[in-house]
């Protein structure tokens, strides 16, 4: 195996935003509760850039998005998210192998 690098030809950048859907309310004390924590209703977005390294100019971007719904006790990386995000992921950069 050789140690020595070779430069690349892309750089891939990723950023990630996250936009709230959540409506704040108020409470009053004498709302009965089941479960400590409130439901989260975000849109997550993943932009994604490629860059020539030689010029720098962007090759390609785009950006894959999800609306969630987490309620309280769930994991949001985990079972309902993982999946159809890569997915999205294979579908986006399938051109690229």
């Amino acid at each position: 195996m050789s140690t020595d690098s070779v430069p690349a030809d892309l750089t891939v950048e990723l950023s990630y935003e996250q936009e709230n859907l959540s409506v704040d309310s108020e409470r009053d004390h004498f709302a009965e509760r089941l479960a400590t924590g409130d439901a989260l209703r975000f849109v997550a977005k993943i932009m994604i850039e490629i860059r020539d390294n030689s010029t720098n100019e962007i090759v390609w971007a785009g950006q894959i998005q999800r609306i969630h719904d987490v309620g309280p006790g769930e994991y949001m990386h985990t079972g309902k998210a993982s999946m159809p995000l890569l997915t999205a992921f294979t579908q986006v950069l399938e051109d690229f192998q």
